[in-house]
């Protein structure tokens, strides 16, 4: 600003000396114009005249140029006055501009404070309550999962669905708001949490997405490789689930939850033998645990070991009284050994604690089935297909008990739906003596017989 004021300074006295030197120009004219010579009638005192013109001249001349320099520099010295006036204000302006946005910036970072804080507060009571959903569901302080924990009720798995996809968002609203050096690294063990979370919620697919995310932070993390392998059970990927139970024990040979889990896995692909082995090797470490000696009973069951199927069953009736799937166990195996009487007592008792369990009322069905009591083994098969419709299974014990009752129609049409459902009826009718009232049958005939007909169907269409 200072350079362009003296440039403009030097502009101007430039501009006073040009119109000095043309006022005395003109005046230097002046007097060539009175030597002129002068008429003899003129007296000589005119030239005395002549020169007090030039000098008034040269006087209002000078007069002019001070006059005007003065001017000059009145006009520039208001002009630059109003520059640095200018000036002044665009300075005070951006002062106060700066001041304006600073108190934005506050304003801004305390209200992104508080907002991480109420995301906070919520997330931190959302949490609580979905760690006290995942207790429910028997998800232990360890953080490992039991493959045959409890399955919480369909409205708590999805509250906890919709609470999960609310922690999801505002987690992702938190990293948003934090400057990126306070943003939390993930550990293995959040992982692991939210994984279970959504075990407990039913979301077996997601659980399992979260406990791979934990085992590629630590491919050694032992929960994770537990808990997916559970998960992975939940979905029927028994080759899977039992290959992750392996490289678990691996790392921990004595984890007595794993090798229970192993033996689940073992029993579901029907290596009841491996399975059996699994159960006595978590006993051995865990020997009073229900689950494990509610399972190895039901193993036993299934080799034929049906005393030693009862003795552990027992056991674990003992040490869990109201547990219903080990009173429905417990009946099985007392139905194999003709003791029909205290199998009933058994299905009653578990009944009588759940009686929204289609299994329990099934079962029961069965028992008075072998008591010969039709009539009620039908009431007890109809409420287990109110409380689950369409069950193949259901069907095809009902289709037993209108065969021995001698009602051909009515065993006939609930045998085509058992095995409308599932093709393993037809193979397994054909060998049950339930059907002998009926096997003569045509319409037996025709049933049992679909398959044989169908494979040399395939065979001649092969050839």
């Amino acid at each position: 600003m200072g350079g362009f004021n003296r440039s403009a300074i030097l502009v101007r006295l430039l501009i006073v000396l040009a119109i000095s030197a043309i006022m005395l120009t003109l005046h230097g004219a002046v007097p060539a114009l009175a030597q002129e010579p002068v008429p003899p009638h003129v007296h000589e005192s005119s030239s005395f005249f002549a020169f007090g013109i030039g000098e008034v001249i040269d006087l209002v001349v000078a007069g002019a140029v001070v006059v005007l320099g003065f001017w000059l520099f009145r006009i520039q010295g208001a002009r630059m006055s109003l520059l640095e006036r200018a000036a002044q204000d665009a300075r005070e302006h951006l002062d106060d501009q700066r001041q304006i946005s600073a108190q934005e910036v506050d304003l801004e970072r305390r209200h992104t404070g508080q907002l991480r804080e109420q995301n906070a507060a919520a997330i931190e009571t959302m949490e609580k309550q979905l760690e006290l959903a995942k207790q429910q569901a028997g998800i232990d302080d360890s953080g490992q999962v039991s493959a045959t924990g409890t399955e919480l009720p369909a409205e708590v798995q999805e509250q906890m669905r919709e609470m999960l996809s609310l922690i999801k968002d505002m987690k992702a609203s938190q990293d948003a708001l934090a400057p990126e050096e306070e943003r939390p690294e993930p550990a293995p063990t959040d992982f692991v949490s939210s994984g279970n979370a959504y075990f407990a919620a039913g979301e077996y697919e997601q659980a399992l997405s979260e406990y791979g995310r934990a085992l590629e932070l630590e491919p050694e993390n032992e929960s994770a490789l537990t808990n997916r392998g559970v998960a992975l059970d939940h979905l029927s990927r028994f080759e899977e689930s039992l290959e992750t139970y392996d490289k678990a024990l691996v790392l921990s040979p004595n984890n007595a939850q794993t090798l229970y889990n192993r033996g689940i896995s073992l029993s579901c692909l029907d290596r009841q033998g491996e399975a059996l082995q699994a159960y006595d090797q978590s006993l051995a470490l865990r020997p009073d645990d229900a689950s494990t000696l509610n399972n190895r009973g039901v193993t036993l069951g299934k080799l034929g070991r049906y005393e030693e199927a009862l003795e552990s069953l027992d056991k674990a009736h003992v040490l869990r009284p109201d547990h219903v799937n080990t009173l429905s166990a417990r009946g099985n195996v007392l139905s194999h050994l003709s003791r029909n009487d205290d199998a009933l007592k058994s299905y009653d008792s578990a009944v009588a604690l759940s009686p929204d369990d289609p299994d329990a009322h099934m079962n029961r069905g069965i028992a008075l089935q072998d008591l010969g009591r039709h009539e009620e083994a039908l009431k007890a098969y109809e409420q287990s297909l109110i409380l689950r419709p369409g069950h193949s299974d259901t069907f095809y014990n009902r289709a037993c008990t209108y065969s021995l009752w001698n009602k051909p129609d009515e065993a006939l049409e609930d045998l085509q739906r058992a095995i409308e459902g599932d093709a393993k009826y037809r193979e397994k009718a054909g060998k049950d003596a339930n059907f002998d009232n009926i096997r003569h049958d045509p319409r037996f005939q025709d049933l049992v017989s679909e398959e044989e007909e169908e494979e040399e169907s395939e065979e001649s269409s092969g050839e």
